[in-house]
């Protein structure tokens, strides 16, 4: 087990998934996968849920929030009002990570004047050796390791045989999936593209289990990856933490010199 956060003497896992305006059935559907492996997700919100309200109300997930400061997000037309929508609609919470990593200093700044302590708000593609740090706003961000989206997108291979070589090194891996892509099993960034070109933001968020089989890869996809992946780490007893418990442990240990 790890002991005062020596995340670098053996591979230590923590699962996210970024909801992305993800159905109430693809929610459910995603995490009774993590659940058959006793793992606890954070899930970063895009808009209130019943389905994770409830997981989370059981104790059974912990949560985040995913705010969108693009163009044309449904959360608001400008910081300030993106962060008052994810701060009054959903559920509250210390941690964030933005749609799409989206990062600048006002809203760093604006969330920690918010109670915000830490994130994920950093994307790697695999890299190792990382360690969590501490932001000059004060946030403490643990960088992600692994993230569907991002796996797909540079053509990485699905086969199972890469997953020991990529995920048994001692190292902290903040793994982050995507429920639609998950349940979907895509192979492919463009597969999820074309099933969105078909539907409005609207049908998106309301796609039904029966809607969901119809558009899911019948072929060896990112969710059989990520299956395998939970597979790997349970057969091998590895560590599991949240982000939250990470965090606990980085300021017990903290020595950056900037007061708590």
């Amino acid at each position: 087990m790890m002991t005062d956060s020596n995340w670098d003497k053996e591979p230590v896992f923590c699962f996210t998934a970024d909801v992305d305006w993800a159905s109430e059935e693809a929610l459910e559907e995603c995490n009774r996968l993590f659940e058959s492996y006793g793992i606890k997700v954070t899930y970063f919100m895009t808009h209130p849920s019943e389905v994770l309200k409830r997981l989370h109300d059981k104790n059974q997930i912990a949560v985040g929030i995913h705010p969108n400061f693009l163009k044309d997000s449904s959360h608001g037309e400008d910081y300030a009002s993106v962060i008052e929508y994810c701060t009054t609609k959903l559920i509250k919470t210390e941690c964030f990570r933005s749609h799409r990593y989206y990062d600048v200093t006002d809203i760093t700044h604006g969330l920690v004047s918010k109670g915000f302590k830490f994130d994920s708000n950093v994307c790697t593609l695999l890299q190792s050796n990382i360690q969590p740090f501490k932001h000059e706003s004060g946030l403490v961000r643990f960088p992600t390791f692994f993230e569907d989206g991002t796996y797909l997108f540079n053509n990485l291979p699905l086969e199972n045989n890469v997953i020991p070589k990529i995920f048994g090194k001692n190292n902290l891996m903040v793994i982050s999936v995507h429920p639609m892509l998950m349940v979907m099993n895509s192979p492919n960034i463009q597969h999820e593209r074309n099933v969105k070109d078909k539907v409005s933001r609207s049908q998106w968020n309301k796609m039904s289990s029966e809607a969901l089989k119809k558009v899911r890869f019948d072929g060896r996809g990112i969710r059989d990856y990520v299956t395998d992946l939970l597979q790997f780490i349970v057969d091998n007893n590895y560590t599991i933490k949240t982000l939250e418990e990470l965090y606990k442990e980085y300021m017990k240990s903290d020595n950056s010199g900037i007061p708590k």
